[in-house]
């Protein structure tokens, strides 16, 4: 490459990666709000994970949603799941928040999966559309088990959780029923307890008068309730009795951290314990009606609408004042994702970071197996920047990191010291290896879909497999330089040939040669090369 034009591709290099930096940064520059106060404030996150982005996203929402006076902020909600720690940055800040908050999952078909669940929790209202569920928050970790013995210890440990919340409900129960009558069935067909613990009434939020139904029952109607309580108590037993040693590991720190976690945000928010622990250990999943009739949600509504005209009058207490909701016909403001936060947010994708870290090692080994600073270079380079930002917002395992390295320095060793697809064998193998191991996450959404890795191995093997038949066929061809090539080569005599003597001249390959034979050949005989002797004659002898 000439200094003319390496300097030309240079320039080029630095004009592209002024571009690409000045557009990163008007993706960061904060575009002033025409929003006024007052209105009903939504946010909306449509099948996205919870990751440090999303959790930016819904916090600034707050932030602003308080600083403009907002009503009401609503949260509309599609989420599969995600990172526990962003999860508790969310809820962190929706407890604190000093405007009401509202967690609409919807529209239909949508769900909140494993961290949705402690988001809608942390709401001070809850709702679903129709035809959407909730559940799913179990933690378990990846290759987490510890034996038999210590499993069986983690579950005991939550049955005798759950043992304390039921029985501080009886005793709550009969606080209020001193003459002996026995406490309200309490089922899973009808919606599962109403009460969280003892002394939780209190907490209970205003407007929600089912829930005040069991204190309003008659003496008649209990005693007509206790034979099937009872029955109902021993199903709930056996119910729980099914958290056995013999149920998937996980470990006992997380587990425990993760129940403490969503049990102080029921009883804050006045909802459904029992059945929150459940979604954590059991990986209960409801739908819309179920989560209604549970105490889960408040509300079942069509859409923002719908449910803005419902929750109009309902009293919540924020920042420890009641306020009291005015949102029926209120103006609805949208709040979505400044251009950064959605650039990022795909970056925090997992089969994207992914994707992405795999195009910028094939670049650079392009770049490294062809030498010359170009465009696979450039792009590697920046794809791999790409990657490491989506790696550092994800639960990344830097062993599966290592192992697509290393599959990497396989791929280039093939192509300097060939041993005929050992190495590339070797190196497909690392990237598969790695790209399984990659993301360490219990949530299978926050880890690389297996198709995804699939293919790019098949592209890979494929690739390797191709390249290799063309060296070994090209290894069976004749020789295509040197004085070997003309072995067997045809050619026609020019000068005559006679036998055993010098001087004769043939016509092979374009040139002409010298020749000698073991018989006089005639001028315009085709003739065909058996041997290159010394002094670049040719040893050749006639066709018949």
């Amino acid at each position: 490459m000439g200094k003319k034009r390496r300097q030309k591709l240079f320039r080029r290099i630095l004009i592209y990666s002024l571009l690409i930096l000045g557009g990163l940064t008007m993706l960061g520059v904060p575009q002033a709000s025409s929003r006024a106060g007052g209105g009903a404030y939504v946010i909306t996150l449509d099948d996205d994970t919870i990751n440090p982005v999303t959790a930016e996203y819904i916090t600034h929402s707050i932030g602003e949603a308080e600083e403009d006076g907002a009503q009401i902020l609503v949260i509309k909600l599609d989420t599969p799941g995600g990172l526990l720690s962003s999860t508790r940055m969310i809820v962190k800040r929706m407890l604190t928040a000093r405007v009401p908050i509202a967690v609409y999952i919807g529209p239909s078909g949508s769900r909140a999966g494993s961290a949705g669940v402690f988001i809608t929790y942390a709401s001070h209202v809850a709702a679903m559309a129709p035809s959407t569920n909730i559940g799913a928050a179990h933690p378990v970790q990846i290759g987490g088990g510890d034996g038999p013995s210590k499993r069986g210890t983690d579950w005991g440990e939550l049955k005798e959780m759950l043992e304390e919340i039921r029985d501080s409900q009886r005793e709550a129960e009969r606080d209020r029923h001193p003459d002996g009558v026995q406490k309200i069935k309490e089922s899973d067909s009808k919606g599962g307890d109403k009460q969280t613990a003892a002394g939780d009434a209190d907490a209970q939020p205003a407007g929600l008068d089912k829930e005040n139904a069991s204190e309003d029952a008659s003496p008649a109607d209990a005693d007509k309730t206790s034979t099937d309580t009872d029955d109902a108590d021993g199903a709930d037993e056996q119910r729980h009795d099914t958290l056995t040693a013999d149920a998937d590991p996980m470990s006992s720190k997380l587990l425990n951290d993760t129940v403490a976690f969503i049990k102080a945000i029921a009883k804050e928010r006045g909802r459904n314990v029992e059945w929150a622990i459940d979604s954590v250990a059991k990986s209960d999943s409801i739908t819309n009606d179920e989560a209604l009739e549970k105490n889960v949600v408040e509300y079942v509504a069509s859409d923002v609408s719908d449910l803005l005209r419902q929750i109009d009058g309902h009293t919540v207490r924020v920042d420890g004042r009641d306020v009291v909701l005015q949102t029926a016909g209120i103006r609805i403001v949208d709040i979505p994702m400044d251009a950064r936060q959605s650039f990022l947010n795909i970056l925090a994708n997992p089969n994207i970071a992914y994707f992405l870290m795999i195009l910028g090692f094939y670049g650079l080994l392009f770049e490294i197996t062809h030498p010359g600073i170009g465009v696979p270079g450039v792009l590697g380079a920046i794809f791999l920047i790409l990657a490491f930002y989506g790696l550092q917002t994800l639960p990344t395992n830097y062993a599966g990191v290592a192992l697509i390295i290393m599959g990497l320095v396989l791929f280039i060793a093939e192509a300097y010291t060939p041993t005929f697809g050992l190495l590339t064998l070797g190196g497909a193998v690392c990237l598969v290896l790695g790209s399984v191991l990659l993301f360490d996450s219990a949530d299978p959404v926050m880890r690389v879909d297996k198709k995804l890795i699939g293919s790019l191995a098949l592209a890979t093997a494929g690739t390797s497999v191709l390249l290799l038949t063309y060296l070994l066929r090209g290894r069976r061809n004749p020789p295509m330089g040197g004085y070997d090539r003309l072995i067997g080569q045809k050619g026609e005599v020019k000068k005559e040939i006679r036998a055993q003597a010098e001087g004769g001249r043939v016509f092979v390959s374009g040139e002409l040669w010298n020749a000698v034979a073991d018989q006089d050949i005639a001028v315009g005989e085709k003739v065909i090369v058996d041997s290159v002797q010394e002094g670049m004659t040719l040893k050749v002898r006639k066709i018949v």
